[in-house]
C-alpha cells in the first residue's frame, strides 16, 4: 500500500463547506487568524434556515384552520424566528461582536427586508388589527433565509472562497488534519494532483491575433482569479497579508513555436478604500504612468468601438455556441463587447533585453452580482495605418485582467493575473518570478499612495468627472452595462454544469 501524502490532494471549497469536520478545522484555523466570523455567521445562518423551514412548515398545517392570536404554539415560533433573525443582525452587522466586512448594497439588502418584519410585527401586535393572520404569514415570507440573508451569504462565501480559503489549503492547520484523518476521509473533500494540475486553457493562437472580446474572456478571468492546485505562492504567509504573489507551476503552450512557455502570474491585493475610488484611480491617464511605472509613453488608445445592437436571440445563440466558435458570427465592427484598441510598450529593465512590444484589445465591465469592476484584455494585431511596428522591440503576447472587488464600504480585493510569454531565453521561471514579485510591491506601493492622495486619506471620494479617462475605461462599463449579464453568476453555472458532465461520465 502507497504512503498516504497530504500534499498530494487538492481540497475543494465546496466540498469542504459541506463536510463538518473539515469545516470546523477551517474555523480552527480562522479563529487562529482573528477572523471567525465569516463562517460562523453562516453556521448560524444554518441554524436560521432549519428553524425557518420547521415553522413554516408547522405554520402551514393549522393555517387552513385559522391562526389564533398570540397563545398559537406556531404563532411563538414565529416570534422566536424573528428573535433569531434580530440575533444575527446584532451580532454580525454594523458594530456587533462579530461584525462582518459588507458592503453598503449587501448590507441594505437584509436591512431594507429586516424593516418589513418590523412593520409586520407591529401590527401582528396590534390589539385592534383584524388582518392579524395575513400579517403573520407576511412576515414569514421577509423572513425566508434567502429573501432575508442571500446577498449577505453570497458574498461571504465569495469572500471565504478568495481570500481565506487559498491560506487554509497551503497552512499547517490542514495538513495535520488530513494526516490524521487518513486517505479514505481526504478523498471526500480533495482531488489527487499528484500527477499534475493544468487550468484549462482553451485559448488558440488566432485570440492573440484577433481584436474582438467576448464572454469567454470574462469567463477565463474568474477562471483565473480562483485559486487552484497550479498557483505557487512566491512569498507564502499563513496569516493574513494585504499583497499576495503567484505563479503557475505549469508552462502552458498554444500551438506556435514561439508561444510555448507561456506562464500565469497572478496578485492578489487588499485596499483600504472603496472600491470606485480604486477603480477611478486605475482609470485616469494623468497618474497611470506613476501607478505602473513599466508603461511606455507611447501607452495610448488608438480606436474606440463600442458593442454592436444584437437581438436578444442573437445573443442567447452565442451563448450556447460551441466555445472556440462563438466569435463566428461576430466582426470587430460589429463587436458583442465594447472595444478599447491601443498600443503599449512595456519596459524590461533588465541589462541586454530589449522592450516588449504588445499591442492590445480589451474591454471594461462592471458586474454587478460581486460588485466587481474588471478590465481584461490581449495582445492583437492591429492594422499598420493606426500603428506602424516598433523597431528595437521584441513582439511578445499577453493576456491580462484587471479585478477590482468591492468587499466593503472602504475595502477592496484587487486581482490582477497575466497570461504570458515574455520570451526570455535563459532560466525564465527564476527571472520571471523577479519580475513579478517587483512589479506586484510597486503596484501595491503606486496604489496606496496615490489613493491616500486622491481620497485625502480615505475622508473623500473621488469625482469620476475629474479624471483623464482617455480609454474610456467608463464609457465602455456603460456601454456593456446595457447587456444585463450577471457575468459571475453565469460563469458558476457554466462551471456547475461541467462539473456535472464530468461527474456523469465518471460513473
Amino acid at each position: 500500500m502507497s504512503k498516504f501524502i497530504p500534499a498530494h490532494y487538492a481540497v475543494v471549497f465546496e466540498e469542504v463547506m459541506k463536510a463538518p469536520e473539515a469545516r470546523e478545522n477551517f474555523i480552527e484555523f480562522l479563529r487562529f487568524q482573528h477572523n471567525d466570523e465569516p463562517l460562523l455567521f453562516l453556521n448560524s445562518l444554518d441554524h436560521y434556515k432549519l428553524d425557518y423551514h420547521k415553522t413554516k412548515d408547522n405554520l402551514l398545517v393549522v393555517s387552513n384552520g385559522g391562526v389564533e392570536r398570540k397563545e398559537n404554539e406556531c404563532v411563538k415560533k414565529v416570534l422566536h424566528l424573528v428573535s433569531v433573525a434580530k440575533q444575527i443582525i446584532s451580532t454580525y452587522f454594523g458594530n456587533g461582536p462579530k461584525g462582518l466586512n459588507l458592503s453598503q448594497v449587501v448590507i441594505d439588502s437584509t436591512l431594507n427586508m429586516w424593516e418589513n418584519v418590523t412593520n409586520c410585527l407591529e401590527k401582528v401586535n396590534d390589539s385592534n388589527n383584524n388582518h392579524y393572520e395575513y400579517y403573520v404569514m407576511l412576515m414569514i415570507d421577509y423572513l425566508e433565509p434567502h429573501a432575508l440573508f442571500g446577498k449577505v451569504e453570497y458574498q461571504v462565501m465569495l469572500d471565504l472562497s478568495y481570500d481565506q480559503f487559498p491560506r487554509y489549503v497551503r497552512s499547517a492547520t490542514l495538513h495535520k488534519f488530513l494526516s490524521k484523518k487518513g486517505k479514505d476521509y481526504t478523498r471526500t473533500i480533495a482531488i489527487n494532483v499528484s500527477n499534475g494540475y493544468n487550468v484549462d486553457i482553451r485559448f488558440k493562437p488566432k485570440d492573440f491575433q484577433s481584436q474582438l472580446m467576448t464572454e469567454k474572456d470574462i469567463f477565463f478571468a474568474y477562471t483565473l482569479s480562483e485559486d487552484t492546485p497550479d498557483w505557487k505562492e512566491l512569498s507564502y504567509h499563513e496569516k493574513p497579508n494585504p499583497l499576495q504573489t503567484f505563479v503557475s507551476k505549469t508552462s502552458y503552450s498554444i500551438g506556435q513555436d514561439r508561444m510555448k512557455g507561456m506562464k500565469l502570474f497572478k496578485i492578489v491585493m487588499h485596499l483600504p478604500y472603496s472600491v470606485k475610488d480604486v477603480w477611478t484611480t486605475y482609470c485616469d491617464m494623468n497618474t497611470r504612468f506613476k501607478l505602473d511605472n513599466t508603461l511606455m509613453d507611447d501607452f495610448k488608445l488608438l480606436k474606440y468601438i463600442s458593442p454592436c445592437n444584437k437581438t436578444s436571440n442573437d445573443l442567447l445563440k452565442s451563448h450556447h455556441l460551441a466555445y472556440d466558435h462563438r466569435d463566428n458570427i461576430y466582426t470587430t465592427e460589429h463587436p458583442p463587447l465594447a472595444l478599447q484598441i491601443g498600443e503599449l510598450g512595456i519596459l524590461m529593465n533588465l541589462s541586454l533585453f530589449k522592450n516588449r512590444d504588445l499591442p492590445h484589445t480589451m474591454t471594461s465591465i462592471y458586474d454587478e452580482s460581486v460588485n466587481c469592476y474588471m478590465n481584461i484584455g490581449h495582445t492583437c494585431k492591429i492594422e499598420e495605418d493606426l500603428r506602424k511596428n516598433k523597431e528595437h522591440r521584441v513582439d511578445a503576447e499577453i493576456l491580462f485582467n484587471y479585478m477590482f472587488f468591492g468587499t466593503g464600504e472602504k475595502s477592496t480585493r484587487f486581482i490582477h493575473t497575466v497570461y504570458t510569454d515574455l520570451h526570455i531565453p535563459f532560466d525564465s521561471d527564476m527571472v520571471l518570478g523577479k519580475i513579478w514579485k517587483k512589479r506586484s510591491k510597486q503596484l501595491q506601493q503606486s496604489f496606496e499612495e496615490l489613493l491616500h492622495l486622491n481620497t485625502r486619506g480615505g475622508t473623500v471620494n473621488m469625482d469620476p468627472a475629474q479624471i483623464n479617462d482617455h480609454f474610456q475605461y467608463f464609457r465602455a462599463v456603460e456601454e456593456n452595462a446595457k447587456l444585463n449579464r450577471m457575468w459571475y453568476k453565469e460563469y458558476e453555472n457554466k462551471k456547475r454544469r461541467s462539473l456535472g458532465t464530468l461527474s456523469n461520465v465518471s460513473q
